[in-house]
This record gives C-alpha cells, sequence and structure tokens, in this order.
C-alpha cells in the first residue's frame, strides 16, 4: 500500500467515518455496531450511539446460546441497566409476553426486570444491573466455608420460591445464573427461558437452540444447560417446579464439595431428596427445601446452648417437649392468626385504595402488595418454625414464648400497616410505603441472643398489660414511620400507662418510640428529653441496644440542634455498643452514623469520615428492614471523601438498595438519584441525571415541597452558569410554585429574586433576600449546611447589586458567599458546591466590569479556571475569565 499525499488523509479519514456511520446494522447484529462505533471513536473522537429501543448501549458483557448481555444507560430515568438481546427468533409473541409478566415480578432474590420490548424481530429484557460475583465464583473463594455457602443459597432459593408462586419455572438455574451483588444480597437472573408453570412447551428448534450455554444451532430436547438439567427435562417430560429444585441442589452440591471431598452429614439427605429422580420424591415446594437448609444442626445447637447457659434448662426443656408431643398442636395456625393483618379482604382493600388514590399509588400497588405478601408469608413461616421447635423440643417453653411474643408484636405491626396504607391520603402515602419497608425483623425473631437479653420480665400480675402495651407501641412505630400527625399524643399515653404499671422497659421502649415521633417531623430539640430519659432507663435495666439506639440518635439531635455537651457519655455507650451480639449490628452502625452526623455539623470532618467508614463496614452485615434504614450512611460518607470515584460508587450503592426496596418511583429512591446527581463533576451530567429525578418527583409528589425546592434550586443554578435564562426561569419557577410559599426559606427567596433579575426587576428581590438571610440567624459559626444556604443568598444579592450597579456592595456579598463556600467545602466537599464556589468566583472578576483585576481577583480567576478546566463543559467561562486575567 503506498502513502497518501498529505492533502489527501482528511478526505480518506471523512469517507472512513461517512462509511461507518452509513453502516447501521441491523440490530440483531448491536456486537458489530459496538465494534464500529468504537472504530470511528479512535479515528474521530466521537462515537454514535448504538441503541435497543430507547436505551444507549454501552459495551456486551456476555454471549451464549440464549443471546447476548450488554450493559446500556436508560435516559429517561438516568441509571446503568443489562439488556439481554434474545436470539431466538420463533415465537416472539410468547417471549414478548414472558417478558412483561416477569417484570411484574418483585422479590429481593430476584433480578428486577424493568421492561421488555421488540426490536426487528427480536425481543429483548431490560434487567437491574448487578455489580458482583455469580455464585459460582462465590464459592471458588478460599475463604468460604460451608455456612456462608449454604446461606447464600438459601437466599438464591428464596428467588426461586417467590417466582414459583408466581407461576414461573427457571427451567435453567445454574451457579452462574444467581449473582451475589454488593451489598451482600443475592439475585437469580437469567429468567429469560422462563414459562408460566401452566403455559405447554414449544416443540420449535429456534426456540430450543436460545437455552443457557448451548452453542447456536443445537438442538436439544428442552432448554436448559444439559449438567443441571433434571431427568425429566431431559427426557422431555412436563415440566414443574421441581426441575429447578433439581438444578439448584445439583448447583448447590458442587458449591460444598469444592470445599471438600464430601457432603456434611445433615446437608447430604437434604441434597439427595432434592436431587431424586422422580420429581414426586423431591421436596413438596422449593419454600420446603429453602426451611430444610435452614436447619443446619451446628447453628441448632448453638442455640440451645444459649438457652442453657442463660436459663440452665436444657435438660428440663428436652423433657417438657418430649412429654408433651402427643398433646402439641399440629403448628399450622399461623394462617388463621394473620388473617385478619393480610388476608384476600385486607389485599383487596388496599389495591382498591391505591387504586383510586394517585398515579404513583396505582404505579406502587403490585409492589406494595408484594411487600405485604413476603412479609406474611415469613411470618406464617417463622411461626410454625417457632411451634416445631418447641413441640420437637428443640426449644425451650421460655425462649418459645419470647419467640411467640416477638412475633405477636410484628403481626400488630404488619395489621397497623395495612390498615394505615388502605386509609392513606395521597400527601402520606410514599412515607406509608417507607414504612412497610421497615416494618419489624422476623429475623429477630428467631435470634436467641436477640430474644434472651438480659432484661427482667415484667411481674405477672402485669406481664399482660406490658405485652398489650407492647403491641401497642410496634404497631404505633409504623405510624411513626409513616409520618401520621396524629400519633404523638398516643405514645404519650402508652408512656404515663407504663409509669403507672412501674416496668421501667417498657416506658423506656415509649420514650424512644416518643423520640423518633418528634424526629419524624423535624422537632429535633423537642426528641432529645425523651431519648435521654429512654437511654437512662434502658441502661438501668440491662437493655443495651435500645440503650445504645435512644443516645445515637439524641446525640445527633442535640449536635444538629447546636446544644452544648451533646458528646457527654459517647465513650460510655461505645464500650457498650462494642459488647452487643452480631444480631445488634445495626445499632452499632446507626451509632458510628450519628456520631458522623454530629462530627460533621460540628466541622470535624476528618472525625466524621471515620465514623462514617466504621458505620459503612458495620452495615455491609446488616440485612432486613435496618440495611434499608441505615442505607443513607452511604451518601453520608460520600459527602466527605475526597475519591470522586468512591463516591459515585457508593452512591449507587444507595441507589440499589432504596431501588430494591421502595421501587424506582419512591421519593427516596428519587432522592437517592438526586443526590448522585451532586456529585457529577461534569455540568450536562449533573443535570442529566437531575432532570428525570426533578420531574418525577414534582409530578408524583407535589407534596415534598423542600425536595423539590432543593432539585429544581440546582437546575436553576446550572442553567444561570450556561446562561439558560429560558430554563432559568422555569426551574426557579418551579420553587416557587406552590402556593404559600415561604419567603423565608432560603431557596424560595433565591428563586424570586433570581426571576425578578431575569425579568429585569431587581430592586422587587432585595427584601426577600434580606428576610431569608435574617432567617437563617448568626452566621458567626454556623453549620457547613447553614453556609450553604447563606452563600446561595449572597451569591444571589451579589448578582442583583450588580445589576443595579452597585459593584461595591455586591463584592461584599460575593466575598462573604465566596468565604462560606470554602468553608462548607472544608467540611462536606460537595461537587455541587464547589461548583457554586467556582460561580462565585467567576462573578466576583465580572463586577469589575473591565477594569484591571487587583490581584485577590486575580487569584479567584486562577482558581475558577482551575476547576473550570478539571470540570469540563465550560469553554466559554474559561474564555471569559482569560480574558479578564488578560487585561
Amino acid at each position: 500500500m503506498t502513502d497518501p499525499e498529505p492533502g489527501d488523509a482528511p478526505a480518506s479519514l471523512d469517507a472512513i467515518g461517512d462509511g461507518l456511520r452509513d453502516a447501521r446494522p441491523e440490530h440483531q447484529d448491536v456486537p458489530a455496531a459496538l465494534a464500529r462505533a468504537r472504530v470511528a471513536e479512535a479515528l474521530f473522537g466521537r462515537r454514535d450511539p448504538v441503541r435497543i429501543g430507547r436505551y444507549t448501549i454501552e459495551a456486551q458483557v456476555g454471549a451464549g446460546g440464549g443471546g447476548e448481555v450488554f450493559v446500556a444507560h436508560d435516559p429517561a430515568l438516568s441509571r446503568r441497566v443489562a439488556i439481554k438481546l434474545l436470539r431466538a427468533v420463533g415465537d416472539r409473541e410468547r417471549l414478548l409476553r414472558e417478558g412483561q409478566a416477569l417484570a411484574r415480578l418483585s422479590h429481593p432474590n430476584v433480578v428486577p426486570v424493568y421492561d421488555a420490548g421488540t426490536v426487528d424481530d427480536r425481543v429483548y429484557v431490560v434487567m437491574e444491573l448487578v455489580e458482583g460475583d455469580t455464585l459460582r465464583a462465590y464459592c471458588e473463594v478460599a475463604t468460604r466455608t460451608v455456612r456462608d455457602i449454604v446461606r447464600a443459597y438459601r437466599q438464591a432459593g428464596e428467588g426461586l420460591a417467590a417466582a414459583h408462586r408466581a407461576g414461573f419455572i427457571h427451567r435453567d438455574f445454574k451457579p452462574d445464573n444467581a449473582v451475589i451483588g454488593r451489598d451482600g444480597r443475592v439475585r437469580v437472573v437469567d429468567f429469560g427461558l422462563a414459562r408460566d408453570g401452566d403455559e405447554p412447551e414449544p416443540q420449535s428448534d429456534a426456540v430450543a437452540d436460545a437455552a443457557g450455554d448451548t452453542p447456536p444451532g443445537t438442538t436439544q430436547v428442552r432448554p436448559g444447560t444439559p449438567r443441571y438439567m433434571a431427568p425429566e427435562q431431559a427426557r422431555g417430560g412436563a415440566l414443574t417446579a421441581a426441575a429447578d429444585q433439581y438444578a439448584f441442589c445439583l448447583s448447590l452440591r458442587e458449591g460444598v464439595i469444592a470445599r471438600g471431598p464430601a457432603l456434611p452429614r445433615w446437608l447430604d439427605p437434604i441434597l439427595r431428596r432434592g436431587l431424586a429422580d422422580a420429581a414426586g420424591d423431591r421436596y413438596p415446594s422449593m419454600d420446603a427445601l429453602v426451611a430444610a437448609l435452614g436447619r443446619d444442626p451446628a447453628w441448632r445447637w448453638r442455640r440451645r446452648a444459649v438457652v442453657a447457659g442463660a436459663l440452665g434448662l436444657a435438660a428440663a426443656a428436652f423433657v417438657v417437649g418430649r412429654t408433651n408431643r402427643a398433646a402439641a398442636p399440629a403448628c399450622d395456625s399461623g394462617a388463621a392468626e394473620l388473617v385478619a393483618a393480610w388476608s384476600e379482604e385486607p389485599a383487596a382493600r388496599v389495591a382498591a385504595h391505591l387504586d383510586a388514590l394517585s398515579p404513583y399509588a396505582r404505579g406502587a400497588a403490585a409492589q406494595v402488595a408484594g411487600m405485604f405478601e413476603r412479609y406474611a408469608g415469613a411470618w406464617r413461616a417463622g411461626h410454625r418454625e417457632a411451634c416445631v421447635a418447641h413441640r420437637d423440643g428443640a426449644q425451650s417453653t421460655e425462649l418459645f414464648n419470647h419467640r411467640v411474643a416477638c412475633l405477636a408484636r410484628a403481626r400488630a405491626a404488619l395489621g397497623t400497616a395495612v390498615t394505615v396504607i388502605a386509609s392513606a391520603s395521597a400527601r402520606e402515602i410514599a412515607s406509608v410505603i417507607a414504612a412497610v419497608g421497615e416494618l419489624p425483623d422476623l429475623e429477630r425473631c428467631g435470634d436467641p441472643s436477640t430474644l434472651l437479653d438480659s432484661v427482667a420480665p415484667p411481674p405477672p400480675s402485669i406481664a399482660a398489660a406490658v405485652a398489650e402495651a407492647g403491641n401497642e407501641l410496634a404497631s404505633l412505630e409504623v405510624e411513626v414511620r409513616a409520618a401520621r400527625p396524629d400519633v404523638r399524643p398516643r405514645i404519650e399515653a402508652v408512656v404515663r400507662r407504663a409509669a403507672g404499671l412501674g416496668y421501667g422497659p417498657l416506658r423506656a421502649r415509649a420514650l424512644r418510640l416518643a423520640g423518633r415521633a418528634a424526629i419524624a417531623v423535624d422537632q429535633r430539640a423537642a426528641a432529645i428529653p425523651p431519648f435521654r430519659e429512654a437511654t437512662t432507663l434502658a441502661l438501668t435495666a440491662g437493655d443495651w441496644p435500645l440503650a445504645v439506639e435512644s443516645f445515637a440518635i439524641q446525640l445527633w439531635a442535640a449536635s444538629t440542634a447546636g446544644q452544648d455537651g451533646a458528646f457527654a457519655g459517647l465513650e460510655l455507650v461505645q464500650s457498650i455498643a462494642e459488647g452487643l451480639p452480631a444480631s445488634a449490628r445495626w445499632v452499632r452502625a446507626l451509632l458510628d452514623n450519628c456520631i458522623g452526623g454530629a462530627e460533621q455539623a460540628a466541622g470535624h470532618r476528618d472525625r466524621a469520615r471515620a465514623a462514617f467508614e466504621r458505620a459503612l463496614a458495620l452495615v455491609r452485615g446488616v440485612t432486613g428492614p435496618a440495611a434499608l434504614e441505615l442505607a443513607s450512611i452511604r451518601s453520608n460518607l460520600a459527602l466527605v471523601i475526597d475519591d470522586p470515584a468512591r463516591s459515585k460508587a457508593l452512591a449507587q450503592e444507595r441507589i440499589a438498595i432504596v431501588e430494591a426496596g421502595l421501587g424506582n418511583q419512591h421519593p427516596i429512591t428519587l432522592d437517592a438519584r438526586i443526590a448522585a446527581a451532586w456529585l457529577e463533576l461534569d455540568p450536562r451530567r449533573a443535570r442529566a441525571g437531575l432532570e428525570p429525578a426533578c420531574y418525577l418527583l414534582s409530578e408524583l409528589h407535589p407534596d415534598h415541597g423542600p425536595d423539590i425546592r432543593t432539585c429544581q434550586s440546582e437546575l436553576g443554578w446550572l442553567a444561570l452558569e450556561r446562561g439558560d435564562a429560558a430554563a432559568a426561569r422555569i426551574a426557579f419557577g418551579r420553587v416557587v410554585a406552590p402556593a404559600g410559599a415561604d419567603d423565608t426559606v432560603a431557596a424560595v427567596a433565591i428563586a424570586r429574586a433570581e426571576l425578578d433579575a431575569l425579568d429585569g426587576r431587581p430592586a422587587a428581590a432585595g427584601p426577600a433576600l434580606d428576610t431569608a438571610l435574617a432567617a437563617l440567624g448568626s452566621l458567626a459559626h454556623p453549620a457547613w449546611y447553614v453556609r450553604l444556604d447563606a452563600a446561595n443568598a449572597l451569591l444571589a444579592r451579589g448578582a442583583l447589586a450588580v445589576s443595579a450597579g452597585r459593584d461595591a456592595a455586591a463584592r461584599a456579598d460575593l466575598e462573604a458567599a465566596r468565604d462560606h463556600l470554602e468553608a462548607a467545602i472544608a467540611v462536606s466537599p460537595m461537587v455541587s458546591s464547589a461548583r457554586r464556589l467556582a460561580f462565585a468566583r467567576t462573578s466576583l472578576v465580572r463586577s469589575w466590569r473591565g477594569a484591571p483585576l487587583p490581584a485577590a481577583a486575580r487569584r479567584d480567576a486562577d482558581a475558577a479556571i482551575a476547576w473550570y478546566r478539571e470540570a469540563g463543559g465550560y469553554d466559554d467561562a474559561i474564555a471569559e475569565l482569560e480574558r479578564a486575567r488578560a487585561r
């Protein structure tokens, strides 16, 4: 090949580029399209998007007989997703119906399906993007114990059981089709071959070729991976959920044997039954198999040892269990006991109410029903397990009574949650759904270390009254978490009843709930006295977890309310927390999270970071509702570290947790997405992250005024920075739109001022800004978040002064805004604050109106230029500052 003449190169490159752009493949050749896009990017520095439906494809991450798997970006919801483009071309309508049906299957251990559609003659399924290891890779780690492996597979079993209850059979379960995420949760994936259990099997070879790892063109009797096929599947017989059970047991057996040549004696018969040749000889359901795997004898003996050590009654329990076995109940009364709380009638009532309530409520109805059904199922299983353990002598009467009381409190909470959600207003519904996600942790009802605490039981004469009050507190807790406005007087009534009974532990629990009720309506100062008294009573009674929890929230409330002496007693409480059992890991994480918030409010960034790091390490081992409540630890840590990549990863972790628990349109999920957008350096990416979340928040949750104002204010500032007056008007207009918007709120006053300035009325805006600044109080030593509000108000007032020609007054406000921002960033280095600081410095330079810059203004210009270059997307601002710098 001869070298081209210098003048020919551009034309040749243009021709190549035109060819690459014109050679757009059909959708079934997405990998080829990605390859062409990479070539174009390497040659020309630009990359044309490759799309499936509305989704922009980023990379291919897998391929098999079933199709290709891609990582993609969803521009509508600003999130990364996984897309499986199914290879099968036959029976497209069935595959599409199946994908759409799977989108309605909601369970923590099943990867969520967000969407399904068709492109050309192929079906695609859009799923959650889970970052983690397959169970195969997880089991290959040398430090894994058999118990670790069984625990992980039990989660996968829960996911399969949920699918079976919904009428689906996976048909290709294997260690590669279950992923354990960074949050420790296992999700079963690749239901792309699953089918409703009542639907006949297709006979086309094309669909058979879509199976798992089967090479394209290979015809099987049944879809699936041959190594893990149940005998009836391999023979072409009728498929039932028992086929998944076989594949599951074979996968678990492989994972355990990788740790050693033989199975543990307790596990071998369980897996043998699950691997029986005849489907009818296996367990009656996946639920039964999962329950069997939960009966690890080593764990049961540890429970008995705890009972014996605490009560000295191990032998007596055995005798009582044996002698009463003949007269023991059949242990099937759990369903009847739960009818009033959750059954067909209350389920229908909830569904009808949500359907008539609001667009958000209608969209969340299926998820809410799934949350209730899973909780009710777990309650029934826990009730039966407790009964069987007591009947068979594996559990003492004392421990059984504790367990039944714990389940009774949980049942009361469930019944209250159903009642509250069936009567909630559109304004309340999001808070109520969050309360459902935080119902009492049923795992604690089966944990002896939690049940057999050091708290002395009430005297027999008041035991019934104490139990009744305890159930009432469990119900009131739901209402507190649902932010019900009338709950506090009823809690106070229980506090008085507890005082009358003279049983300190009950009064401590009631006071702790009174404190939480005050926090729920952001009355931090009012929360401190009940928390302080609850801490003292709990310490006296030996209720260590409650003491630590009450102290932790009291510490946070006092420090963020600006009260002195908030840290008094911390060293003692920390030592108590260190001695708590693993079951109370969540309360240790809560303590460190509250310490971090208190240190951050005091301006101690390094101490805050250390506390949040401790909290994060602890919360990674927390499961159940506490994991959802403590998901914000990740956002808190992201605000005080200097590693942008890690901050973004932490933000994405939080999004994954709250979205799995509450759905993708819940305000807490949207808040997590907004917080993630604040971490984006590039203003275009920040705007792209904010806009869909802000829109959904405004459309679906118009009552969330403060969150809407915060989000729209940030969009307004981004518009001002890029000189887009129209977009700024829209964003600031949405800040002030709600009727009765309070001008003493900084965001409202600033938005009004910016709208007046944009409309040429700068004089009208000044008084509102003065009022907002006065409402912030003394700015001598404010907390970092108060400094941010002050800086925004001062920036707006400075801009008004510039437009009025009062340059000296403008510079005084802008310099004060700059100083507040620098101080806030020293405590919490948020990208949005750094962006605002660059804007303040740019505004200061502009205030010199073409005159030569003094030394201080030159330093501001240099600092702003450096930040803009790092962020990208600020070419016009850089050019303006460089011209000013050259004067």
